[in-house]
């Protein structure tokens, strides 16, 4: 089922996003130890700082978003759709707190208490390696399930504001998902929401992707997964000098557009300090945008703001360069900084086309 727009080349819009943003995503607790270096195995090492945040691909992106739509002085809504152990539960209690602080919407985040008791709130630990800026995490569920596409239907029955929906592919109700957003003009009676997607773990095989690209109107694709995945697509990742063109992330982005006959998706793949390559399957343009060079501090949910600030830049008006240019800029200078606060004072000049996108 192919999205029912008529227009091909999707970005720039035509004009600004007003209404809601909805966020699929994981939320949790990151508990975060600052060392000198990676320490070796069997070996002991203090840390020279623990920190306990709010994190998870979805939480992280709904912050930075919140923080960033602030900045331009309109009314738009940023929700977060994942799920906890209970509204009581001590970790969710501090998510919550961080989330509504920040201006995110928490109202619509399952409730697994209904359904089991003695389930936590996912965790991770994660090292801080200050001598690369690199980090290592370790993860748990600790027993909570994945948020049920159930769930993710009945919370878009009370969206009719909804103008952006994001899903982190993390499950296999993600087609569903991507189906119920698809028909959503047809049962709310609203202009379809511009619907994008994450694929980050290499563990995602291609042929599970491939058929979802005509129901989406941005991919974002992570490095790791290319590079797991490339062999899939019969792309050697080699190095191709300066000519980023025949970059292996281009031509792994080119081959899945050809596999799925993709006419629409702009396909995004950002490869950590070199940049991000972008492929515009209505037009089979192509760019890419080199990093901004930092000194590393603190790459934990790097990826979680470009992605953020990719959705900002293209909601508000940006084209591929832009949104491309706005994304490794605020991501670039996140990494040279501990945290997700204040990024929004970090936006780089953008020729933005519109003023306005007020929500009515």
């Amino acid at each position: 089922m192919k999205r029912p727009r008529s227009d091909a080349a999707v970005f720039p819009l035509a004009k600004p996003l007003a209404g809601r943003f909805v966020l699929y995503g994981n939320i949790c607790v990151d508990c975060t130890m600052q060392v000198p270096s990676f320490p070796k195995e069997d070996s002991s090492l203090r840390a020279q700082s623990f920190a306990k945040k709010t994190g998870g691909n979805g939480a992280n992106s709904c912050i930075v978003l919140a923080q960033l739509v602030r900045s331009k002085g309109t009314r738009h809504c940023v929700t977060l759709l994942s799920i906890i152990p209970d509204r009581k539960h001590s970790d969710a209690m501090f998510a919550i707190t961080t989330l509504e602080r920040h201006g995110v919407d928490t109202s619509r985040l399952q409730d697994a208490s209904r359904d089991v008791t003695d389930v936590g709130l996912p965790t991770s630990f994660v090292l801080l390696s200050e001598d690369t800026g690199a980090r290592t995490i370790v993860s748990s569920r600790c027993g909570l399930k994945e948020m049920d596409a159930t769930h993710f239907q009945e919370a878009l029955a009370h969206s009719k504001d909804l103008c952006w929906c994001h899903l982190e592919f993390r499950q296999p109700g993600i087609p569903q998902m991507l189906r119920a957003l698809a028909a959503l003009p047809a049962t709310l009676g609203i202009t379809a929401p511009v619907a994008s997607m994450e694929v980050e773990k290499p563990s995602v095989e291609v042929q599970q992707v491939l058929p979802l690209l005509h129901l989406c109107d941005v991919v974002f694709f992570s490095s790791d997964f290319i590079r797991a995945r490339a062999a899939d697509l019969q792309v050697a990742l080699g190095n191709c000098g300066d000519d980023w063109q025949n970059h292996g992330a281009l031509r792994c982005l080119r081959a899945m557009a050809t596999q799925a006959s993709a006419t629409r998706a702009l396909l995004i793949c950002p490869w950590g300090s070199l940049g991000a390559f972008a492929l515009d399957t209505s037009s089979s343009d192509a760019f890419f945008q080199a990093a901004e060079k930092v000194e590393a501090v603190d790459s934990l949910g790097a990826g979680d703001t470009f992605i953020a600030a990719s959705i900002f830049a293209l909601a508000f008006g940006a084209g591929p360069q832009d949104a491309l240019r706005c994304a490794c800029t605020v991501a670039g200078r996140k990494v040279a900084q501990r945290g997700l606060e204040n990024l929004a004072q970090l936006l780089p000049e953008m020729p933005w086309p519109h003023n306005g996108g007020d929500a009515p």
